[in-house]
């Protein structure tokens, strides 16, 4: 009689302490796979992040924050030596790599259209179409500039963001249904 005894009460030990296992292998599987599309501009992505880091131990979630962190190298380099924001893109940031290519293809195109209008004016003398050049040529150097600081900037916005998702999860008294004080994983998002 004792044996069934003992075995029925070890069940009810060990299988939730299993289950529970489980669950944080899967949270920790699902955030793995929600980082690698993650978009820095969705806020419901970064707060399904924080609900699923609450149940992960501090190490999983250093991990993960680790693995998910990106780097600004490459996409400067990239910015540097090809310009159009195709470091930008490379990175993950299209807005920062749609404003550079917007506004480096606009620049080039009033490079050109100034060059086209190109000519002297035979009556004063004066070169006509170099105000256009001018201003394309401002264009293209403010744009570069741009591309050269926005990975930098885009790195340090998404690693904050991910790194508030999910590093601010702590432990914090609640009243649950029978109005019994008990203690409940609370993420903390900042807008």
């Amino acid at each position: 009689m004792k044996i069934p005894i003992l075995f029925t009460m070890l069940l009810f030990v060990f299988v939730p302490a299993l289950s529970a296992e489980n669950s944080d292998s899967e949270n920790f599987y699902q955030l793995g796979i929600l980082m690698q599309d993650l978009d820095v501009e969705d806020q419901a992505q970064f707060m399904q992040i924080n609900e699923l880091a609450a149940s992960l131990t501090s190490m999983q979630r250093m991990v993960l924050l680790e693995s998910g962190k990106k780097s600004s190298g490459l996409p400067f380099v990239l910015n540097l030596i090809l310009g159009l924001g195709i470091g930008s893109y490379v990175q993950g940031d299209t807005k920062g790599g749609t404003t550079a290519l917007v506004g480096e293809l606009t620049s080039l195109a009033l490079i050109f259209a100034g060059a086209g209008q190109a000519s002297i004016n035979p009556y004063t003398g004066e070169v006509e179409g170099t105000e256009l050049m001018a201003l394309g040529y401002l264009g293209v150097i403010g744009f570069r500039l741009y591309e050269l600081i926005r990975p930098f900037s885009f790195t340090k916005e998404y690693n904050a963001k991910l790194s508030n998702a999910l590093m601010n999860v702590s432990l914090s008294p609640v009243l649950d249904e029978q109005q019994e004080m008990k203690m409940e994983f609370a993420a903390n998002i900042s807008f």
